[in-house]
């Protein structure tokens, strides 16, 4: 059985300033002032950054993914690495969705493990969602393992705390379009396919600084103008003093001290 790991972004996305292409198109829409207006929001966050920070924007992206994968080969875990969306289209295009264990998780998630085969059963494994969330950007603050269930408060399923086991239940990637699915498409295929819940976690969610999806949440609560300077390098700082913080606690988290020390060449 082939191990896979499908890394979610698309190729060569560092090289530009990126955005998905349904995000694109939803500017061209009638609702599309609000969307073009948060557009013009990263933009200026991003500028920002570049003019402001010591390591620009997409850079810091790169060396963030550059750790990421890094990471995933040296654990061995996996026979395959798919390193975009793309990549992973043109995979499956040519190759069986047949007897794989399929994983999937953004380019700056933190990997834990994998289970032993003999563990997992056919369809979609859901494991505990782990989260590190340095300023309350998006969860609770700080670094979170929650049980998952179908009665508890996380009962959502991400791609990222999730496995496909295709020994028997044969979940094709192509037919679901897997490489460019959103984060929760799982919970559709649950409807479908046989799920089994494990109490522990296989890798880590972190907020970063440099997340689209976090600023957007920004943009929504406009509880602070982070489009001023003087608020944006407070925010900045405050980013990376909690990151520090949650370090020197959890200090047994693979990565996170590289991670951390990165973050404070920003600045």
């Amino acid at each position: 059985m082939l191990k896979i790991c499908h890394i979610r972004c698309n190729n060569n996305y560092w090289q530009q300033l990126d955005f998905s292409e349904s995000y694109i198109r939803s500017l061209m829409l009638p609702a599309g002032k609000k969307i073009k207006n948060q557009y013009n929001y990263y933009t200026q966050i991003i500028d920002l950054w570049d003019k402001n920070l010591k390591i620009k924007h997409l850079s810091f992206r790169k060396q963030i993914r550059d750790l990421i994968l890094n990471h995933i080969v040296n654990t061995g875990y996996f026979d395959i690495i798919l390193e975009s969306n793309q990549h992973c289209e043109e995979y499956f295009n040519n190759h069986t969705s047949r007897d794989i264990l399929f994983y999937q998780q953004d380019d700056d998630d933190i990997f834990l493990r994998l289970p032993e085969l003999d563990e997992l059963c056919d369809g979609i494994n859901i494991f505990n969602y782990s989260f590190i969330d340095p300023t309350a950007s998006r969860r609770k603050k700080g670094y979170k393992c929650r049980s998952f269930g179908f009665d508890k408060p996380t009962n959502r399923i991400q791609s990222n705390h999730s496995l496909i086991y295709n020994k028997n239940n044969y979940i094709d990637i192509i037919n679901h379009k897997l490489y460019e699915a959103d984060h929760t498409y799982y919970d559709k295929m649950i409807q479908t396919y046989e799920s089994t819940i494990f109490d522990y976690p296989i890798s880590i969610q972190l907020y970063h600084l440099h997340s689209i999806s976090v600023w957007k949440q920004h943009f929504k609560r406009r509880k602070r103008d982070y489009t001023k300077k003087d608020i944006f390098i407070d925010h900045v700082s405050s980013y990376i003093k909690e990151l520090d913080l949650i370090y020197n606690v959890d200090n047994n988290i693979p990565l996170l001290n590289d991670i951390n020390n990165l973050y404070k060449q920003l600045v």
